[in-house]
């Protein structure tokens, strides 16, 4: 499943509780989820209830918002922490998370580091003039996959070149 990079507020209304995806913002009163309390695409604020499958598929996902943490991650932080992984996250109690978070805290790069991180490492590539950087400064795929037909994620939608009219020539003329 590719990175999500879109509106992170989203993902808290869809949640239906604070995420704190955006940090100081989510404390304010601009918070998406003060300001619009109803699940996105929403047309009405009544909204019909989950199936007990989509209950906790949810459920899972949450712990998954984080940038940097994604399945396995999330599965290694659980079992190093010492919890079950089948609780539901609203069924936590304070000692289990905060054994979670300490987790986090000393063993892996969320967030902002991470983002600073792999920032940084692009920035070297595109200093030192390597293939890769190149690659990176045009916005091109990196690592080998065709352009020539497609990578249109990286590239952006097409651009019409070569659309002039030919000039009609008649008979007897150059």
């Amino acid at each position: 499943m590719a990175r999500y990079t879109g509106a992170v507020c989203r993902l808290c209304r869809r949640e239906k509780q604070k995420l704190f995806l955006k940090g100081k913002r989510c404390l304010m009163e601009k918070c998406a989820l003060t300001t619009k309390n109803y699940a996105p695409g929403a047309r009405s604020r009544f909204i019909r209830k989950l199936s007990s499958y989509g209950v906790r598929l949810r459920e899972k996902q949450k712990a998954r918002r984080i940038y940097g943490i994604g399945r396995g991650i999330s599965c290694k932080i659980l079992e190093k922490a010492d919890v079950n992984s089948d609780t539901r996250v609203k069924d936590l109690a304070e000692d289990e998370i905060s054994r979670i978070v300490d987790v986090i805290r000393s063993d892996h790069r969320v967030e902002g580091d991470l983002r600073r991180e792999v920032a940084t490492g692009v920035r070297r590539l595109m200093d030192i003039g390597s293939y890769r950087g190149t690659r990176h400064k045009r916005g091109l795929p990196t690592r080998g996959q065709r352009t020539k037909t497609n990578a249109r994620t990286r590239k952006g939608p097409r651009k019409a070149i070569g659309a002039r009219k030919k000039k009609m020539v008649l008979p007897g003329q150059k």
